[in-house]
C-alpha cells in the first residue's frame, strides 16, 4: 500500500505576512491536488504569493510558488497616473519644444510584490505615446515601450523634442497616453502656442525702424537749412 503524501500551502500578502496556511495528507502518489481558498470579505487589494511544498512518502520535498491578484471588479486597485508638460507655454516657429511625460504606479506592483523579489520571473511592458494635435489634426506622434523592473520604484519617464520649423502659428495640444494589459488606459494633456516672427516692418539690421525714420527727418531738416543759407548768400 502506497504511503500518504503531504501538501503544505501557505499564502502571503505583499507585506510578507502569512494570511493562510494548511497541510493536507490526502494527496497520494502523483495525483493532482486542488485546494480552494475563500477570500475574506475585507481582504486587502493587491498581489498574494502562494507557496506550495509537496512531500512524498519517499524522496525529497518539492517546492513551488505562484502569484494571484485581488482587484475590485475589472479595475485595478493599484493606482497609476500619467503627467505631461512642456518647457514653455509659448514658442516662435522654428523653436524646439521639449515634451516630458511621466507614468507612476501601475503593473510593476502586481508583477513583483516588493517583499518577494526572489519570486519575480517576469516583467510587464507599459505602452506610452505622445501626440501633438493642431486644429487641423495630428502633427506629431511617438510611441514608447516602458519596461517595468522588479524591486524598483514604479516611476517611468519618456520624452520627445518637437521641431516646429514646419508648423504654422496657432494653439497646439499635447496628449500623452499609457496602457498595458489588464489596466485601463490613462491620459494627460497640456498645450502651447506657436507664433511667427514679426515681419511687418523692415529696416537696417541692428537699427530699429523708428531710429531710421527719425534720422531721415533730421537729415531732411538739415538739408533744408543748408539750402536756405546758400540762397541767402547768393542774394547778397
Amino acid at each position: 500500500m502506497a504511503g500518504l503524501a503531504a501538501v503544505a500551502i501557505s499564502i502571503f500578502n505583499t507585506n510578507g505576512l502569512v494570511v493562510n496556511t494548511t497541510t493536507s495528507p490526502s494527496a497520494a502518489g502523483y495525483k493532482n491536488y486542488a485546494y480552494d481558498y475563500a477570500l475574506p470579505e475585507n481582504v486587502p487589494y493587491g498581489s498574494y504569493v502562494v507557496a506550495v511544498s509537496y512531500r512524498p512518502p519517499c524522496g525529497e520535498t518539492v517546492n513551488g510558488q505562484g502569484i494571484f491578484q485581488v482587484t475590485q471588479g475589472n479595475q485595478t486597485t493599484e493606482p497609476w497616473a500619467i503627467q505631461v508638460n512642456v518647457d514653455k507655454s509659448a514658442y516662435i516657429v522654428g523653436d524646439s519644444v521639449q515634451i516630458n511625460g511621466t507614468v507612476t504606479g501601475g503593473p510593476g506592483y502586481f508583477v513583483c510584490p516588493p517583499c518577494y523579489t526572489c519570486f519575480c520571473t517576469s516583467t510587464a511592458t507599459i505602452t506610452a505615446s505622445i501626440h501633438v494635435l493642431s486644429q487641423s489634426g495630428e502633427v506629431y506622434a511617438q510611441q514608447y515601450a516602458l519596461q517595468t523592473v522588479c524591486g524598483v520604484s514604479r516611476v517611468y519617464h519618456f520624452s520627445a523634442i518637437l521641431n516646429t520649423a514646419s508648423l504654422g502659428s496657432g494653439q497646439y495640444t499635447v496628449l500623452a497616453e499609457a496602457s498595458t494589459p489588464d489596466y485601463p488606459k490613462i491620459q494627460a494633456t497640456t498645450s502651447f502656442s506657436l507664433t511667427s516672427q514679426q515681419t511687418g516692418q523692415t529696416g537696417i539690421p541692428g537699427f530699429p525702424i523708428e531710429s531710421i525714420l527719425a534720422g531721415l527727418v533730421l537729415g531732411s531738416a538739415m538739408l533744408a537749412m543748408i539750402s536756405k543759407r546758400t540762397v541767402a548768400r547768393k542774394s547778397e
